[in-house]
């Protein structure tokens, strides 16, 4: 079988044996609102190519999930809290596209852990938003580290739409500010869609008169920003 669609169904549990599908390329979980994680033994599927699902930021992914490392399609992927998937293993999923969402960033310790999901090395992607946990569902230790991770989540200069939400650092990072990834100073020239939403805490607004492809501009509940620059 290389071709499974569960999709809107009531299915609380994927069974065990779902993991001997060795040449299981497409699995389509969307709608599955009863079901909270996938099989310890997910990662056996090697040759999985598109994982479609989508689910909020408590679903449970399973571990060593970078042993997947031909899959192509991830459109979430949920940073794990105790026996979950540290952020590192976006490391090993290099033929990623298209779009990618990754949430609760807060779990990530710092710049050096953020670095490990290489997202820099996914020239793919085409699409990224990074989010952390919404502070007003769930309270946050340390806010202060996002901005060493923002800046450890450097992306490919090829990206077209970033959007970042509930970031609580006091200004972006310097990709973000200037538009431009640091490894040879690339822009971001291809954005066509940028998106900042809850970064209560930011001061700044990045520049963004150097995007000459940009057609979509979000700002929401920015509330510290008292103007823009002249870029």
């Amino acid at each position: 079988l290389e071709y499974l669609d569960l999709s809107s169904t009531k299915i609380k549990s994927i069974p065990d044996s779902a993991c001997n599908l060795y040449k299981l390329k497409t699995l389509r979980i969307i709608g599955c609102n009863s079901l909270k994680k996938l099989p310890k033994d997910f990662k056996d599927l090697l040759c999985l190519r598109h994982l479609h699902f989508y689910y909020n930021e408590y679903f449970s992914m399973p571990y060593e999930f970078g042993r997947l490392s031909h899959l192509q399609t991830l459109p979430i992927y949920n940073v794990g809290k105790k026996c979950g998937p540290p952020i590192g293993e976006l490391k090993h999923l290099k033929d990623l596209k298209g779009k990618l969402e990754i949430r609760n960033l807060d779990l990530v310790k710092d710049k050096k852990e953020a670095q490990l999901a290489n997202l820099f090395e996914k020239p793919n992607l085409q699409e990224l938003e990074l989010r952390w946990i919404d502070p007003e569902k769930e309270e946050r230790e340390d806010p202060n580290n996002d901005e060493n991770v923002l800046e450890g989540l450097e992306p490919y200069h090829n990206l077209k739409s970033l959007r970042i939400e509930h970031f609580k650092g006091d200004r972006f990072p310097s990709w973000v500010m200037k538009m431009s990834v640091k490894r040879g100073s690339l822009q971001l020239n291809n954005l066509v869609e940028v998106k900042l939403e809850s970064c209560t805490r930011c001061k700044e607004i990045p520049t963004l008169g150097t995007l000459p492809l940009l057609q979509n501009l979000e700002i929401v509940e920015l509330s510290e920003v008292s103007c823009f620059g002249s870029s």
